[in-house]
């Protein structure tokens, strides 16, 4: 009886001559994600606040002297700070805990920085803002979510279901853990 080579889990010797997975470590895709997630989200979102911001005080000159106006400031650079600090803890355990439940915690801080702080975003906006249109609050979160959700599903389903991702955060495995 011949033994019948598994293609699937390819494998190559590494310094020790032990073997191990080709697809390992944070590479491919998986750094690609990494980078995105500690470099480029954080970067397009505090670029896009500052444009918002800074086009709404130039379009409306008076609104810096208005409390409201300080007060959404103040929570959306709060809010800001707050998702771009937890994208970048998700990014410290990816690269430097192999652990499964640093890719559980990515896939939980996806959410949170994700639908969820659109949610509150337009919770905030639609507490303290009375004169803004309800239905036009309601059906601009429903697709910003919308959006968020795909996005955010994609790379969850990318995490649960790469190769690289499992031969990389093992799970239940003792020396890891």
């Amino acid at each position: 009886m011949t033994d019948i080579p598994d293609i699937q889990k390819k494998t190559t010797p590494d310094n020790t001559g032990n073997q191990k997975p080709e697809l390992y470590g944070v590479g491919g895709w998986l750094l690609f994600f990494w980078i995105s997630l500690v470099f480029f989200d954080p970067l397009y979102t505090v670029v896009t606040q500052y444009q918002f911001f800074d086009m709404q005080e130039l379009t409306y000159p008076g609104l810096e002297n208005y409390p409201e106006w300080g007060n959404m400031k103040w929570f959306f650079w709060g809010m800001t700070i707050f998702c771009i600090m937890l994208s970048w803890i998700a990014g410290y355990f990816l690269n430097c805990r192999y652990k499964w439940s640093s890719v559980r915690l990515a896939i939980l801080i996806l959410w949170v920085t994700g639908p969820l702080q659109i949610v509150l975003a337009t919770f905030y906006l639609g507490m303290n803002f009375e004169n803004l249109s309800r239905s036009y609050l309601f059906v601009e979160c429903f697709w910003a979510v919308v959006k968020s959700s795909i996005i955010t599903l994609l790379w969850m389903w990318y995490l649960l279901k790469s190769e690289r991702v499992r031969n990389t955060y093992v799970k239940n495995d003792p020396v890891r853990e």
